[in-house]
C-alpha cells in the first residue's frame, strides 16, 4: 500500500517539476522568440 502511494507521490513530484520547468523556462522562451520574431515582421514590412 505505501510502496504504491510512494511510486504516484514520485509521479507527481516529477510531473510538477516538469511542469515548473515548462512554465519558468519554455514558456517564456518561446513567448519572447514570438516576440522577436513579430518586431523583425513589423520592421521589413
Amino acid at each position: 500500500m505505501t510502496r504504491s502511494k510512494n511510486v504516484e507521490g514520485v509521479a507527481l513530484e516529477l510531473f510538477m517539476s516538469k511542469n515548473s520547468v515548462y512554465r519558468n523556462v519554455i514558456k517564456p522562451f518561446f513567448e519572447g522568440l514570438e516576440k522577436k520574431v513579430t518586431s523583425i515582421f513589423l520592421k521589413t514590412r
